[in-house]
């Protein structure tokens, strides 16, 4: 971290969100106040039930965090599933240096904290690969263009390949899964492949913690847009790989439409990294859910059928 950084770390407690809050919108009366969650990069406070505000932790995340509040309530609206829409923007104030946000609570849990079995995740890959073949559109990309930062190099393999090997064997040295052959010759094969060229509008950070389902198994909404940029569609994908498999990575492929060798190729490359950053994550934390569908996604990505 250079010395421009800061972490806020647990310093986002109850007391500040509260003044925070309550000073920069007086009409928004603080009835019910809790944590909803704490991650690496944001934490998530809870007011009435009803409005989630997301405080940046780490100085890094904040230009995403001006992005989602200049972006999503222009996206929203042309999305065909929910996502936040930012409704308070707050500004740093009070020794917090970070511009923060409230958008009305999408009501759902997190894929990965569901337990559903992979046939029951047909609806949700059907309906987030709808999302995507939208979010993926050309022209919603020329038309936020000004706004977005280019990323080329989340396809740059060269650069990339080295930390993502290091990623599966740091999972199978914590003895979490041990890395099959498929996972080796899948690295093999993509370690070939050029950087694809092709720019869309991304979420960029579309893992099984990012979609949320209802009690029905439907995809009930997308949050988490720090990431959103204009970069290859394959760093979407990935999920079609680490959360789907069998039927309901068809029925995702289905309604996303064709998707090229290369791109099935690097999906699958992300769906190992993602898979294995997060099976880390969850068992450096004694996330129990989140490890074992983690430790699932590395299965899908790597299952030679897939």
């Amino acid at each position: 971290m250079s010395h421009h950084d800061w972490d806020a770390g647990g310093s986002i407690d109850e007391e500040l969100v509260r003044h925070l809050i309550s000073s920069q919108f007086p009409e928004l009366p603080l009835r019910a106040l809790h944590l909803l969650a704490d991650g690496w990069d944001n934490a998530v406070w809870l007011v009435n039930e009803e409005w989630a505000f997301r405080f940046p932790r780490l100085s890094g995340v904040v230009p995403g965090i001006e992005r989602e509040m200049n972006l999503l309530p222009r996206l929203a609206p042309r999305m065909p599933l929910p996502i936040p829409v930012p409704k308070f923007f707050g500004r740093p104030a009070d020794g917090y240096p970070a511009p923060f946000f409230g958008a009305r609570l999408i009501p759902g849990v997190e894929l990965a904290e569901t337990g559903l079995p992979d046939e029951g995740r047909v609806p949700a890959a059907r309906q987030l690969g709808t999302f995507l073949r939208r979010l993926h559109e050309p022209t919603l990309a020329a038309e936020f263009d000004a706004a977005l930062p280019r990323r080329p190099e989340r396809t740059d393999i060269a650069r990339s390949l080295p930390q993502e090997i290091e990623r599966m064997n740091a999972v199978a040295s914590a003895g979490l899964w041990n890395v099959p052959p498929q996972a080796t010759e899948l690295v093999t094969r993509a370690a070939a492949l050029p950087m694809l060229s092709e720019t869309v509008l991304v979420h960029g950070d579309l893992h099984v913690r990012h979609l949320l389902v209802d009690e029905a198994g439907d995809a009930a909404g997308v949050i988490d847009w720090g990431d959103i940029s204009l970069a290859h569609p394959s760093i979407d994908l990935q999920i079609g790989w680490s959360g789907f498999s069998g039927m309901a990575r068809a029925a995702f492929l289905e309604a996303y439409g064709p998707v090229p060798n290369e791109w099935t190729l690097r999906a699958r490359l992300s769906a190992l990294f993602y898979s294995a950053t997060l099976a880390l994550y969850a068992h450096r934390d004694g996330l129990q859910k989140l490890k074992q569908e983690a430790i699932a996604g590395l299965r899908r990505a790597t299952d030679d059928a897939g």
